[in-house]
Protein backbone atom coordinates (compact mmCIF):
# COMPACT_ATOMS: atom_id res chain seq x y z
CA UNK A 1 0.00 0.00 0.00
CA UNK A 2 1.21 3.39 -0.86
CA UNK A 3 1.40 6.36 1.22
CA UNK A 4 -1.24 8.00 -0.59
CA UNK A 5 -3.71 5.13 0.11
CA UNK A 6 -6.03 7.14 2.95
CA UNK A 7 -6.39 10.21 0.52
CA UNK A 8 -7.79 7.62 -2.16
CA UNK A 9 -10.37 6.48 0.55
CA UNK A 10 -11.05 9.75 1.69
CA UNK A 11 -11.78 10.78 -1.49
CA UNK A 12 -13.92 8.08 -2.30
CA UNK A 13 -15.95 8.56 0.80
CA UNK A 14 -16.07 12.09 0.33
CA UNK A 15 -18.22 11.23 -3.05
CA UNK A 16 -19.86 8.96 -1.70
CA UNK A 17 -21.25 11.17 1.13
CA UNK A 18 -22.04 13.90 -1.19
CA UNK A 19 -24.45 11.76 -2.94
CA UNK A 20 -21.38 11.94 -6.17
CA UNK A 21 -21.96 8.14 -6.89
CA UNK A 22 -20.06 8.25 -9.66
CA UNK A 23 -17.22 10.27 -8.44
CA UNK A 24 -17.04 7.33 -5.47
CA UNK A 25 -17.24 4.52 -8.49
CA UNK A 26 -13.97 6.08 -10.32
CA UNK A 27 -11.90 5.41 -6.74
CA UNK A 28 -12.91 1.73 -6.83
CA UNK A 29 -10.91 -0.61 -9.35
CA UNK A 30 -12.99 -2.62 -12.32
CA UNK A 31 -12.25 -5.68 -10.83
CA UNK A 32 -13.42 -4.54 -7.04
CA UNK A 33 -14.56 -7.37 -4.57
CA UNK A 34 -17.30 -5.26 -3.11
CA UNK A 35 -18.46 -7.26 0.30
CA UNK A 36 -21.75 -6.04 1.83
CA UNK A 37 -22.99 -8.89 3.71
CA UNK A 38 -23.39 -6.82 6.60
CA UNK A 39 -26.80 -5.27 5.25
CA UNK A 40 -29.85 -7.16 4.83
CA UNK A 41 -30.05 -9.09 1.60
CA UNK A 42 -26.26 -8.22 1.55
CA UNK A 43 -23.77 -10.26 -0.49
CA UNK A 44 -20.40 -10.12 -2.11
CA UNK A 45 -20.49 -7.86 -5.49
CA UNK A 46 -17.51 -8.07 -8.35
CA UNK A 47 -16.79 -4.74 -10.56
CA UNK A 48 -18.36 -1.38 -11.06
CA UNK A 49 -22.15 -3.32 -11.88
CA UNK A 50 -21.77 -5.16 -8.78
CA UNK A 51 -20.78 -1.93 -6.96
CA UNK A 52 -23.74 -0.03 -8.97
CA UNK A 53 -25.96 -2.99 -8.12
CA UNK A 54 -25.49 -2.60 -4.62
CA UNK A 55 -26.34 1.22 -4.44
CA UNK A 56 -29.50 0.71 -6.48
CA UNK A 57 -30.36 -1.91 -3.42
CA UNK A 58 -29.34 0.32 -0.54
CA UNK A 59 -31.43 3.34 -2.18
CA UNK A 60 -33.92 1.35 -2.63
CA UNK A 61 -33.84 -0.55 0.85
CA UNK A 62 -33.09 2.84 3.33
CA UNK A 63 -34.33 5.93 3.46
CA UNK A 64 -32.71 8.96 5.19
CA UNK A 65 -29.08 7.24 4.45
CA UNK A 66 -26.23 8.86 6.29
CA UNK A 67 -22.85 7.36 6.59
CA UNK A 68 -20.70 9.67 9.82
CA UNK A 69 -16.72 8.96 9.13
CA UNK A 70 -15.05 8.97 12.44
CA UNK A 71 -11.66 8.36 11.70
CA UNK A 72 -9.49 6.81 8.57
CA UNK A 73 -6.23 4.84 9.68
CA UNK A 74 -3.88 2.84 7.51
CA UNK A 75 -2.74 -0.40 8.48
CA UNK A 76 0.20 -2.45 6.77
CA UNK A 77 -2.27 -3.49 3.90
CA UNK A 78 -5.11 -2.15 4.42
CA UNK A 79 -7.35 1.22 4.80
CA UNK A 80 -9.49 1.20 7.91
CA UNK A 81 -12.69 3.69 8.35
CA UNK A 82 -14.27 3.85 11.74
CA UNK A 83 -17.81 5.03 10.60
CA UNK A 84 -21.29 5.00 11.75
CA UNK A 85 -24.20 4.56 9.27
CA UNK A 86 -28.10 5.74 10.05
CA UNK A 87 -31.16 5.54 7.94
CA UNK A 88 -34.23 4.14 7.77
CA UNK A 89 -35.87 0.64 6.33
CA UNK A 90 -38.03 2.34 3.57
CA UNK A 91 -40.49 -0.72 3.98
CA UNK A 92 -40.74 -0.97 7.77
CA UNK A 93 -39.93 2.61 9.08
CA UNK A 94 -37.19 1.11 11.63
CA UNK A 95 -34.26 3.00 12.60
CA UNK A 96 -31.20 1.72 12.54
CA UNK A 97 -27.90 3.01 13.83
CA UNK A 98 -24.99 0.91 13.06
CA UNK A 99 -21.14 1.11 14.43
CA UNK A 100 -19.34 -0.44 11.46
CA UNK A 101 -15.55 -0.59 10.48
CA UNK A 102 -14.56 -0.38 7.00
CA UNK A 103 -11.80 -1.75 5.04
CA UNK A 104 -10.27 -1.48 1.92
CA UNK A 105 -7.36 -2.75 0.04
CA UNK A 106 -5.74 -0.22 -2.25
CA UNK A 107 -3.50 -1.11 -4.81
CA UNK A 108 -2.86 1.77 -7.92
CA UNK A 109 -4.69 3.87 -6.65
CA UNK A 110 -8.10 1.89 -6.59
CA UNK A 111 -9.90 0.22 -4.56
CA UNK A 112 -9.43 -3.29 -5.11
CA UNK A 113 -11.43 -5.15 -2.11
CA UNK A 114 -14.30 -3.75 0.65
CA UNK A 115 -15.00 -5.11 3.49
CA UNK A 116 -17.36 -4.01 6.44
CA UNK A 117 -18.53 -5.23 9.60
CA UNK A 118 -20.53 -4.29 12.12
CA UNK A 119 -18.44 -2.72 15.51
CA UNK A 120 -21.20 -3.61 18.11
CA UNK A 121 -24.31 -5.71 18.42
CA UNK A 122 -26.94 -2.98 18.97
CA UNK A 123 -28.09 -2.07 16.03
CA UNK A 124 -31.40 -2.05 14.73
CA UNK A 125 -31.70 -2.90 10.54
CA UNK A 126 -34.72 -2.28 8.05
Amino acid sequence: MGSGDTEVVGALLERFIDGDSDGALAYYAAEVEFDARHFPDGQIYHGHDGVRAFMRSLRTAITDYELAVEGIFKTDDEVVVFATERGRGRASGAIFEVACAQRYTVRDSRVVRWRVRSRSGASRAP
